[in-house]
């Protein structure tokens, strides 16, 4: 008989959020604090959210078959992890509600939500700009910045100046304000 797929999830609300899985599959309730407790080696590792970085060394002898995170990045993975280690991230899980909060958030700077709060309603004394009919600069353009751009478009503003560093325009790649001259003119 084969030995069972054996997943291994960062805690019990995990576990119990995956529901009846199929006949063949193990989970098993690692919390990454320590080493692995078991003899057999897990085909799946799932990383605790938020704290990937420092399970990373729990990994390097074990050898699953797979790590995944459940962020959108993998900064810092590569020095952490044992060579032929393969990780997935969660790309395309958070991009919609980190697009969302930094829409809030940008709405919120612009049109002087901090200070109204501060001061009160009737205190406030600048004027605050919309951001509607005006330029956009977005660094990065990975899931995130097209999903902020989505944003920007479903929004109404202005797209005309919408420019995405990092990202292909006019089929040239453009990496960093520095090697794009052209980034703080307005594209279509």
């Amino acid at each position: 008989m084969a030995s069972p797929f054996l997943l291994s999830v960062p805690d019990e609300a995990f576990r119990q959020s995956l529901g009846p899985l199929p006949a063949g599959v193990d989970v098993a309730v690692w919390e990454m604090q320590g080493a692995w407790a078991r003899d057999d080696v897990p085909d799946i590792v799932v990383l605790p959210y938020q704290r990937e970085l420092e399970a990373l060394p729990h990994l390097r002898d074990l050898r699953p078959r797979l790590i995944q995170t459940q962020t959108i990045g993998y900064d810092g993975f590569g020095a952490a992890m044992a060579p032929g280690q393969v990780v997935a991230n969660a790309s395309s899980v958070h991009e919609t509600s980190t697009a969302e909060l930094t829409m809030a958030l940008v709405l919120a700077s612009q049109r002087g939500l901090p200070e109204i709060i501060r001061v009160g309603p009737n205190r406030a004394r600048r004027w605050h700009p919309s951001l509607a009919d005006r330029s956009v600069l977005l660094i990065g353009y990975g899931g995130v910045g097209r999903a902020i751009e989505s944003s920007l478009r479903l929004l109404k503003w202005s797209s005309q100046g919408l420019r995405a560093v990092g990202a292909r325009m006019a089929g040239v790649w453009c990496m960093g304000l520095r090697n794009c001259p052209g980034c703080f003119r307005t594209q279509r």
